[in-house]
């Protein structure tokens, strides 16, 4: 199914949106769909797509060994049942970490696959 695109993405000048009849309302799940599954997981990016979104929002955090990664803040404490600095941390030691439910924190690339089709 396409979408419309908004008029600011179609370049129209703010003279020009005046002239719209219509305005599109976009569904943007923040950090997947937080508050119904552990933010920054490809669970709750799924359940952002289930949920009817356009776009996904989620943050992202680069791991000592330069490894792209869901995640909001600077440490892991908040979200996880692990501690410490997540730049300070490799790969191996993050992906074991529990994000909650059971989730560990995915590499972006996971997640754009997960929503490719499906979300932007």
């Amino acid at each position: 199914m396409a979408r419309a695109v908004p008029p600011v993405a179609q370049g129209l000048s703010g003279a020009e949106t005046k002239h719209v009849t219509h305005r599109l309302i976009l569904k943007i799940g923040h950090r997947g769909a937080a508050g119904h599954r552990p933010e920054n997981t490809l669970a709750s990016v799924e359940q952002g797509i289930a949920l009817g979104v356009d776009y996904i929002e989620v943050d992202i955090q680069r791991t000592f060994d330069g490894r792209l990664v869901l995640m909001h803040d600077k440490f892991v404490s908040r979200t996880t049942n692990g501690t410490g600095r997540l730049s300070d941390m490799r790969w191996e030691e993050v992906s074991r970490l529990d994000a909650g439910e059971g989730q560990r924190i995915p590499l972006l690339q996971e997640t754009l696959e997960v929503a490719n089709g499906r979300a932007g």
